[in-house]
């Protein structure tokens, strides 16, 4: 009902205060005992509608096949169950128990077993409480519980193949999380969701409720998902490499082997999650990156001058004679100060100090940190698509200046 009620609640009689407390000889009797070897029900049907939705539910169980064995509510003896029907007429179900109810501490096991039920009638619910109804899929559930005493603990396994959503939906109840996202990082490459879901709980817990138990559980399991994608994703290929990020040496675009080795387990992992977008977003770090451009644009300067690369890379006499004539020229004031000067404090400086000097006077273009950010991207990009065979069309780069560290980070979209 809209209230939340089931209508059979509606249907049964409490107690009246004055029969509660009667004094009445029958009173001091003992309860009654009601035995029975087999209690069966045949062809049964049980129609379900739920109105508390925004979206009205209603489904069918019918066939259904049931016994239970071996009812005695004075004794000790173990009760069976077994209860087989269709969802719908065609997604079977099995419910198998064994237990002692009428026990003063009740225990029992219970399993439930449902198979290739649509979850496109299930909108009603994943409207109200994920924020989207769904297109198609299917669901089986394989569900086992133990009650001992007031404790019980039980396992969900969840199975939802080729599940697509449809259409967002306003509910105050839905969950805040990026349903679409932690549905493409839990969907593998075969379209199935797998999902085991342990519960526990007092059942003598007034605030205890299965449903949102298994609820909560379910949430849980998202909300991690997309709180730490790359962590979900290294332990799907078994790594334990930070695959969010990928490290460049400054001033360099260029793939080294520890990049590498964060590569090959993401694209591994990608291939397993096939629904999910990847975004490299480059970065540069405004002081080493910085700081290393300006050597390089120096030496290039050098190297324009007749220096050689060997002579640059060693740093020997014909380095120290090429950095003072270009330091000579940039400063000459300093030069000549130094020369006229008999202070021993005041002399020339070495040509590592020139060439310090020099590079902090080098003058680097507006754009070449966001250059090297994107080109730091774009090898990313270029290893995982010709080296490791990720399509290309799943992966975009992009330039991040509030990333300011010589690396790329990864995101991830559907």
């Amino acid at each position: 009902q809209k209230n939340g009620q089931i209508n059979i609640n509606g249907m049964l009689r409490e107690p009246a205060a004055e029969e509660e407390t009667s004094d009445t000889p029958e009173d001091t009797e003992s309860a009654w005992r009601v035995e029975l070897a087999t209690l069966a029900l045949h062809n049964g049907r049980l129609d379900f509608a739920d109105s508390s939705l925004p979206l009205p539910f209603k489904t069918l169980v019918d066939g259904i096949e049931a016994e239970l064995r071996d009812v005695d509510t004075a004794a000790e003896k173990p009760l069976t169950a077994d209860l087989r029907g269709t969802v719908d007429g065609y997604a079977p179900v099995l419910i198998q128990g064994r237990g002692q109810p009428f026990s003063a501490a009740p225990d029992g096991e219970l399993r439930l077993n449902f198979r290739g039920v649509d979850i496109a009638t299930m909108s009603p619910y994943s409207g109200t409480y994920a924020g989207y109804t769904i297109e198609s899929g299917t669901l089986s559930l394989d569900l086992s519980y133990g009650l001992n005493g007031q404790s019980i603990d039980g396992d969900n396994r969840i199975v939802i193949s080729q599940m697509a959503l449809g259409e967002p939906v306003e509910s105050d109840l839905a969950i805040d999380v990026p349903l679409k996202l932690g549905i493409a990082l839990l969907t593998d490459s075969e379209g199935v969701i797998d999902l085991s879901v342990p519960v526990s709980g007092s059942v003598d817990d007034p605030e205890f409720s299965l449903g949102k138990v298994i609820g909560r559980a379910i949430t849980n399991i998202i909300v991690k998902a997309v709180s730490a994608p790359f962590k979900l994703l290294a332990g799907l290929v078994g790594s334990d490499v930070d695959l969010e990020y990928v490290s460049f040496a400054p001033g360099n675009s260029a793939l080294d082997d520890a990049a590498r080795e964060t590569l090959g387990p993401l694209a591994k992992a990608l291939e397993q999650r096939p629904q999910l977008q990847l975004r490299i977003n480059g970065g540069a770090d405004p002081v080493d990156d910085a700081r290393r451009l300006r050597e390089q644009q120096l030496g290039q300067r050098l190297s324009s001058a007749g220096l050689s690369a060997e002579s640059l890379a060693r740093r020997d006499e014909a380095f120290a004679l090429a950095v003072a004539a270009l330091y000579e020229q940039t400063f000459p004031e300093a030069v000549a100060q130094a020369g006229e000067s008999s202070d021993e404090d005041a002399a020339s400086p070495n040509s590592n100090e020139q060439w310090l000097a020099l590079v902090n006077r080098e003058a680097l273009s507006p754009s070449v940190l966001k250059d090297l950010a994107t080109a730091r991207a774009a090898a990313t990009k270029r290893e995982l698509v010709t080296v490791l065979g990720v399509d290309a069309a799943r992966i975009a780069i992009s330039y991040d200046d509030e990333l300011k560290q010589a690396s790329v980070q990864m995101s991830l979209d559907t």
